[in-house]
């Protein structure tokens, strides 16, 4: 009787196995088969400054050309609630952080991202699909915005990493409520 064996060893000389490890022969198929669709004019998408104090320039300078709405994908938050310079350095930029703030409310058509969550014993009973809680950012942004939750899972754990999303999810329920 003959073995197969897998010799995972040899993955590290196949670099292009890997870099299409999480890539459907369907996405390529996909991509050939529809036409390439036209430029929507009305959608711009503005990579976000590295500092709060230049995305409330950011967010001013949009605000000038009249946009309907102005989404941010970016928390402006303490990681873990955790609200001390040590742990939260975000905290020491002052100016910064009521520049942003005021960006927000002058402009008054600004949408923060929010994302649904699970507490550690809620994911200890291994359902996925249930949350029990939500990000937000600081109410200090939020309190003149409108929140959105990010509805494209991609299970990218970094911003570098390869963002694929294969469904959507419109509507969500958190503790029993949509």
């Amino acid at each position: 009787m003959s073995k197969i064996t897998d010799l995972k060893f040899f993955n590290a000389f196949d670099p292009v196995s890997q870099a299409l490890s999480d890539f459907e022969l369907t996405d390529y198929a996909f991509s050939n088969i529809r036409e390439t669709p036209s430029v929507d004019q009305r959608i711009v998408v503005v990579n976000l400054a590295p500092t709060r104090g230049l995305i409330a320039q950011q967010i001013m300078q949009l605000k000038q050309l009249k946009p309907k709405v102005i989404g941010v994908d970016s928390f402006f938050d303490c990681e873990g609630g955790l609200y001390d310079t040590l742990n939260c350095p975000q905290l020491l930029d002052t100016l910064g952080n009521l520049m942003l703030s005021n960006a927000i409310q002058e402009a008054g058509n600004v949408v923060l991202v929010s994302k649904l969550l699970q507490t550690k014993a809620l994911a200890s009973k291994g359902d996925s699909d249930v949350y029990d809680s939500i990000e937000y950012s600081d109410r200090m942004f939020r309190e003149h915005a409108i929140s959105a939750y990010a509805s494209l899972p991609t299970g990218a754990n970094y911003q570098d990493d390869v963002k694929l999303c294969r469904s959507l999810f419109p509507k969500m329920m958190v503790n029993g409520k949509e």
